[in-house]
């Protein structure tokens, strides 16, 4: 078994331990979704993009409009983009509720266009396409997080996959699914918070869940 099947196998037990009103099928679908990329798909890490591309797999659409452009190359906030919108994509209804201006938006907003912005916690619930969480305790596998460190000079856009904790218990870091340099593009990874001026900060790490 691969280290990203066994992470995906233990999300699956987490989920159905929840309380009713805590399980998403949302984020059963976005879990499935991602577990469909290989971890070396497209053409590895590109991060800044290309001019005109947004660091996605392939072209994402609402109906005729193109809302994002992919050349194979990904980077988190691309790559978690991409995530959401085929899982939107899923739920016609829903998706076709967005104009094509709004779809621009959503993206926009998503990719954190300032320093210490909130990304998906911004994005979905501007366009009632979710909510943020702001009881870290409450996160479940197939959220999606952002994350940053102290000064805010460095961030991350992934799916959450599970905190990690401490032997007295304390959320020490965090377990994701994303695009980063050190998996040479998508891949399942974690951090380690911490108080330094490069460690992510747990304080400044932003939830947020799909749900419509």
């Amino acid at each position: 078994m691969t280290t990203s099947t066994l992470l995906l196998s233990l999300t699956y037990l987490l989920i159905p331990a929840l309380s009713s009103a805590q399980k998403s099928n949302l984020n059963r679908e976005i879990l499935e979704l991602i577990e469909t990329y290989d971890r070396v798909e497209g053409s590895g890490y590109g991060w800044p993009a290309k001019k005109g591309f947004h660091g996605t797999t392939r072209n994402l659409y609402l109906r005729k409009h193109r809302v994002a452009r992919g050349n194979g190359e990904t980077h988190c906030v691309g790559i978690t983009f991409e995530a959401m919108w085929r899982t939107l994509s899923g739920h016609t209804r829903i998706k076709n509720s967005l104009t094509h201006k709004e779809a621009k938006s959503l993206r926009r907003i998503w990719f954190v266009p300032v320093d210490g912005g909130k990304g998906p916690a911004d994005a979905l619930p501007k366009f009632d396409l979710g909510f943020e969480i702001k009881d870290k305790n409450k996160a479940i596998p197939g959220d999606f997080i952002q994350l940053w460190n102290k000064d805010h000079s460095s961030g991350h856009s992934a799916v959450f996959l599970g905190w990690n904790r401490n032997d007295e218990g304390e959320i020490s870091g965090v377990s994701y699914w994303s695009s980063q340099p050190w998996t040479q593009g998508i891949g399942y990874s974690e951090f380690a918070f911490g108080t330094g001026p490069n460690d992510m900060d747990f304080d400044s790490t932003h939830i947020a869940r799909l749900a419509f």
